[in-house]
């Protein structure tokens, strides 16, 4: 038997199979140990950990004689001296966990609010030719049924314009932030009709500061474009 004893920087993951997962940071080799049984390790996960892994190699020889000889290796690891162990019960403790953090722990009051954001002011590939089909598909309408004189759409995924509410933007007063880079814009300006279904518009590609209403980090409202 031959018992070998080292040092290691390691970081735990789990993915969505519910496999534990500790890769190795340090030495850096890059290897990846996996326990099949889902659970919580008795450790503080939240950061790499350094911890000892022993490793006990005994020597097989199969019958009948002949065949290759093969290694059964065995691995187990310990921090603060103490053998760190996988409880399968805390499953649901993960799941809950998970789900805590649905959508980046936004807040139940914000999410109507970002998701008419979304619909009324994010185009990533809207074109300045599709004013009316998107007006009329996202439902977008002035209080009363009416034509919505002008609507801008943001032509950015909503990851980088949620930035703008945060590091990516400048703080102008009350709850506005106007964005540090430029933004590709298509504004959509009434030309004709007075109420849905008959509103048609005309719409302008520029590049523009967009100026957000924003709530604890999320855009909730479209205030300006600035040259």
């Amino acid at each position: 038997m031959l018992e070998t004893s080292y040092m290691l920087l390691y970081e735990y993951k789990y993915d969505p199979s519910s496999l534990i997962k500790l890769r190795v940071l340090w030495p850096p080799t890059g290897s990846l140990y996996q326990f099949d049984s889902p659970g919580i390790l008795r450790c503080d996960c939240s950061k790499p950990q350094l911890m000892t892994a022993h490793q006990d190699s005994e020597q097989l020889t199969a019958k009948p004689p002949g065949k290759k000889t093969t290694v059964k290796t065995t691995n187990s690891f310990t921090q603060n001296n103490k053998v760190m162990e996988i409880h399968p019960s805390a499953v649901i403790l993960l799941l809950l966990l998970a789900a805590s953090f649905t959508a980046y722990g936004q807040p139940d009051d914000i999410k109507p609010r970002y998701r008419k954001f979304l619909s009324q002011h994010v185009g990533l590939r809207v074109s300045e030719h599709a004013c009316d089909r998107e007006i009329r598909k996202r439902d977008i309408t002035a209080p009363g049924n009416d034509c919505k004189e002008v609507n801008t759409f943001i032509q950015a995924n909503k990851n980088d314009i949620k930035v703008v509410c945060g590091k990516g933007g400048t703080p102008k007063g009350k709850n506005l932030f106007k964005s540090n880079k430029p933004f590709p814009l298509v504004t959509c300006k009434l030309k004709s009709g007075e109420r849905r279904p008959k509103c048609q518009y005309r719409g302008k590609k520029s590049t523009r500061y967009i100026v957000l209403g924003c709530d604890r980090g999320w855009p909730v409202h479209y205030e300006e474009g600035i040259i």
